[in-house]
């Protein structure tokens, strides 16, 4: 079996702990976040504009920010809200931004479906207030303000999107 020939440099910094933890003892970067978490939580681990964060601090942002994607945004733990494009993923909640300040769209969901040439293509699902919005329309739109390969490759129309208890639209059931 080959061996990895990956290897981690650790450069001086005054505030950094990793000249403290051996790099060789971990199998990825987050692992050794984690243990300077546990080891130095009192430690500054990061500073910019005036204001020093420490390892603990930067946890409790890391947790809270999960616990936001999953309770807010409705994500579940290893779901994949990418759209994988040819080298790059594309999220679908900055194509919805730009979509929902078109004046005739009631709301929107970007998924990413199967194609052959680049792997996967974007699909808009919109539901519009005006029966004459048609996807020629939306998509010029969209080409106003998007890069090229944001703009999505077909958009399909519905009276209505699926949406969990809560109200959030179930991307995985437009994808499937």
């Amino acid at each position: 079996m080959p061996r990895s020939t990956q290897e981690v440099r650790v450069f001086p910094y005054e505030q950094a702990v990793l000249k403290e933890l051996n790099p060789q003892g971990h199998t990825s970067l987050v692992e050794m976040f984690e243990a300077a978490c546990g080891k130095f939580p009192e430690r500054p681990a990061f500073t910019a504009i005036g204001q020093t964060l420490s390892f603990a601090d930067i946890d409790r942002l890391s947790r809270d920010f999960a616990a936001y994607l999953v309770g807010s945004a409705g994500l579940v733990p290893g779901q994949r809200i990418a759209i994988q494009l040819p080298n790059l993923n594309q999220y679908p909640n900055e194509i919805e931004g730009v979509v929902y300040t078109h004046p005739d769209v009631v709301e929107c969901a970007a998924v990413g479906i199967p194609d052959e040439t680049s792997g996967e293509a974007v699909k808009l699902y919109v539901v519009s207030s005006n029966p004459a919005l048609d996807q020629d329309s939306l998509r010029g739109f969209c080409r106003e303000q998007l890069t090229a390969y944001k703009v999505p490759r077909t958009v399909e129309f519905r009276k209505e999107l699926p949406k969990s208890n809560v109200g959030k639209i179930l991307r995985r059931e437009l994808r499937d």
